[in-house]
């Protein structure tokens, strides 16, 4: 099983984008916490969790099979 984990203390206006495939979508879960925005760039995953404290958005495909969890304060969540 693999879990990856990734915080981002920046708080600039670039925030965090991540994205990618796991060797599996069976056995991958991503969990991001960051000081600004959050942008997805895509990927398959077995669970997703996000925390921002700036806006959330994709510009990829996701692909999720189990648990999505998304918070963003009181920003935007941008998912299609």
């Amino acid at each position: 099983m693999s879990t990856v984990s990734v915080t981002d203390k920046d708080t600039a206006a670039n925030g965090l984008t991540i994205g990618g495939t796991g060797t599996t979508t069976a056995n991958t879960d991503l969990s991001t916490v960051a000081g600004g925005a959050t942008t997805f760039s895509g990927g398959s995953y077995k669970s997703l969790t996000a925390q921002s404290k700036g806006n959330i958005s994709q510009t990829g495909a996701i692909t999720v099979a189990n648990a999505t969890t998304l918070k963003a304060d009181t920003n935007t969540i941008t998912v299609t």
